[in-house]
């Protein structure tokens, strides 16, 4: 009986230890944060393609390749231009024949892209590109990598600071002297305008009649979550409303 009565004792003074250290175990919470902000776009992305028809390849391939250079020529003279070829592809083309669809010659094209900071170029590139009969296929106006970084990290640090004012308000709210922060997380969102579409068809075009061009602006974002601990507080029944 001696045994089993110290048996308890024990059991219940282990209880009570637990007891009073759940008591004593700090409060976690859950916030997050974000900041953004508008940033003019300043490189273009320009993809253009050129390409050939006929029965002989050889002469095809000639006339891609004399296009092309005429316009990589005309552009590379600029300052801060960059100009990629990304594909270049030989395929057959087909007729209705005597004997169903029957091959009737050959599709040599050609697909480039120019990447530039010079946004005033633009109108005059876009019209040496379609006065050698090229296809352009894409205009797309952007942030450059070095700007998105520049602009996220300070949206990082912004979001970071709400993020403290926000756990500062929260430990107060909770009638806590102080907060830690036991993780913190950020992330970035860019968001990518939308690609401008042109005309496939080849055009001719007069000085007079460039295309007027806005570069327009992206929105780039930051997010910022992470866990605080604060000491637990009771609160007497009559301060809860």
């Amino acid at each position: 009986m001696r045994y089993t009565l110290s048996s308890l004792l024990l059991s219940l003074a282990l209880l009570t230890a637990c007891g009073q250290s759940n008591n004593h175990e700090p409060t976690k919470i859950l916030l997050s944060e974000q900041a953004s902000t508008l940033v003019s776009n300043d490189e273009v992305l320009i993809q253009f393609r050129v390409e050939a028809r006929g029965t002989d390849s050889n002469k095809l391939r000639e006339s891609v390749d004399k296009m092309s250079k005429n316009i990589i020529r005309a552009l590379s003279q600029e300052n801060g231009v960059s100009i990629t070829t990304t594909s270049r592809r030989t395929d057959p083309t087909y007729g209705k024949g005597k004997n169903g669809q029957e091959r009737n010659g050959w599709m040599v094209s050609q697909m480039s892209s120019i990447t530039s900071n010079k946004l005033d170029a633009v109108p005059h590139w876009l019209e040496a590109i379609e006065a050698e009969g090229a296809l352009l296929q894409g205009l797309q106006f952007k942030v450059s990598d070095e700007l998105h970084k520049r602009t996220q990290a300070m949206l990082r640090l912004q979001a970071i600071s709400q993020f403290q004012q926000q756990a500062a308000d929260v430990a107060k709210a909770m009638s806590a002297s102080s907060y830690q922060v036991n993780q913190l997380q950020t992330s970035g969102t860019f968001l990518e305008p939308i690609m401008q579409q042109r005309s496939a068809a080849p055009m001719m075009m007069r000085a007079e009649s460039l295309p007027v061009l806005e570069a327009g602006e992206s929105r780039i974002r930051v997010d910022v979550s992470g866990e605080i601990e604060i000491s637990k507080t009771a609160f007497p029944v009559s301060q809860v409303r």
